[in-house]
């Protein structure tokens, strides 16, 4: 009996080890795990970074990384320094089971010397929707010219930098526009850049122009797509070309030497639609039909 006692005893351990086991779990024993990818942008720079989470996770390293079966919690992502690049902040994401968390903060462009990086600064902006990096790419005395002929345009037919920053502040952050009969339209709740393409060589502006004497210019055809934040899925798009003005200046640093730094100074909108297309009530069907407008009225939409 004492030995059948035991064989009893030894079955039922079994049984309520093999029952908390289950607690309903599709994976008994397995901890909740999920996914974490570490993507800095741009690409290309090799970004170091430092990643702590639950218990005494620490993790170290550079640029692209994907890491599966990480246990469930709290993760924060450090930056490390590049050189010529602001670092983002730190950030703090919580991982469920069988989610994936993505840290890809963008790092800021510190001094493009070259135009292509300052007009991939200017870009990357616009992708993430990142005032401070949109008002470091700007000279002090930037423009932004409307399309001719364009019925948003202001009487002077420009924007300047004071003017062109609080419309972009504004739909960054997500606010209701209005258009030009008095109705609000959607917030914008991203933006996707999907071209832009330079068409010509980078030339020197006439010291006769008007706005951009001693400038350099070039000609783009850009394709950028405005996603509004409502229910269903409704967008806008720019699709046209513009012309887009930068200015060097040597600036000194540490030490009594210069480098070159260039600045957006202006943006010139070459297309426009036509109000007649619009219908009467303004822009809004560009708005709920996902059509096209140009970028002197996405300017105007999100001013005041």
């Amino acid at each position: 009996m004492r030995k059948s006692s035991v064989v009893v005893s030894a079955v039922m351990v079994l049984l309520i080890a093999t029952t908390i086991g289950c607690g309903g779990d599709d994976h008994p024993g397995n901890p909740p795990t999920g996914r974490i990818i570490i993507d800095p942008h741009p690409d290309g720079i090799n970004a170091p970074w430092y990643l702590s989470g639950p218990g005494e996770f620490r993790q170290f390293g550079a640029g692209d990384t994907t890491l599966d079966n990480m246990p469930s919690g709290d993760y924060t992502i450090d930056w490390g320094m590049v050189f010529d690049w602001d670092e983002p902040g730190s950030e703090t994401q919580a991982l469920v089971t069988d989610a994936t968390v993505i840290f890809d903060d963008p790092y800021l462009d510190m001094f493009p010397d070259t135009p292509q990086r300052l007009m991939e600064r200017f870009k990357a902006a616009y992708d993430y929707m990142n005032i401070d990096e949109y008002r470091h790419a700007l000279h002090a005395d930037f423009i932004f010219v409307f399309a001719d002929g364009s019925p948003v345009a202001p009487a002077s037919g420009i924007f300047t930098r004071g003017e062109d920053l609080q419309s972009t502040t504004n739909m960054f952050n997500g606010e209701l526009g209005q258009d030009p009969d008095g109705h609000p339209l959607a917030g914008v709740r991203d933006v996707e850049f999907g071209e832009m393409t330079r068409l010509t060589a980078w030339e020197d502006v006439p010291e006769s122009d008007v706005y951009f004497p001693g400038a350099i210019r070039a000609l783009f055809d850009v394709r950028v797509v405005f996603y509004l934040n409502t229910e269903d899925v409704n967008s806008i798009t720019v699709d046209s070309q513009q012309l887009f003005y930068l200015q060097s200046i040597d600036e000194e640093l540490d030490g009594g030497s210069s480098r070159t730094r260039f600045y957006m100074i202006g943006q010139q909108d070459l297309d426009y639609l036509d109000k007649a297309i619009m219908g009467p009530a303004g822009l809004t069907p560009a708005f709920v039909s996902n059509e096209n407008i140009g970028w002197s009225e996405i300017k105007a939409l999100y001013y005041e």
